[in-house]
């Protein structure tokens, strides 16, 4: 192999590597939301819609910031918020999204110390509703699709 051919052959090859190397990084790369936290987003097709509840309509987006979705358990749980200063008495530890439009909800009473409290959190097309919670072993509220109650067991 002449000299020219071989410095070719080694240049495809740290060509590859490097690109390989930014597509390795840039895809295990998470992004911290505002206030923080990880999102663990994973989005799945979402199959069922049809469940009646109280809601609560908030501006529409693709992701929920942890924001939103404390505002809406705050107005429909007067009990998680502070009488003295008006601030919630709670904090968001995790939220997922195991189809779109679904969130679990993690949050942690910060005045008391008990186990974390899940809040399952719909949002149809721009209304955001609470199906289930706050509590534990909510995987059991019927009409929750099979998705947001198979991430609720594995969790």
């Amino acid at each position: 192999m002449s000299k020219k051919v071989k410095i070719i052959i080694i240049a495809v090859i740290i060509i590859c590597i490097t690109v390989a190397a930014i597509i390795i990084f840039t895809s295990n790369k998470q992004q911290p939301s505002q206030d923080g936290i990880i999102d663990k987003v994973e989005v799945i097709p979402n199959k069922s819609n049809d469940m009646p509840s109280e809601t609560e309509p908030i501006q529409t987006t693709n992701q929920r910031s942890n924001d939103e979705i404390s505002n809406l358990i705050s107005q429909k749980n007067k009990n998680l918020i502070d009488s003295s200063t008006g601030l919630p008495i709670y904090s968001i530890v995790s939220k997922s999204s195991p189809l779109v439009g679904w969130y679990i909800v993690k949050i942690r009473n910060n005045k008391v110390t008990t186990s974390d409290a899940t809040v399952i959190v719909q949002d149809n097309n721009g209304t955001m509703t609470i199906k289930a919670g706050p509590g534990t072993g909510l995987f059991n509220t019927p009409g929750l699709p099979g998705e947001v109650k198979d991430q609720l067991l594995a969790e």
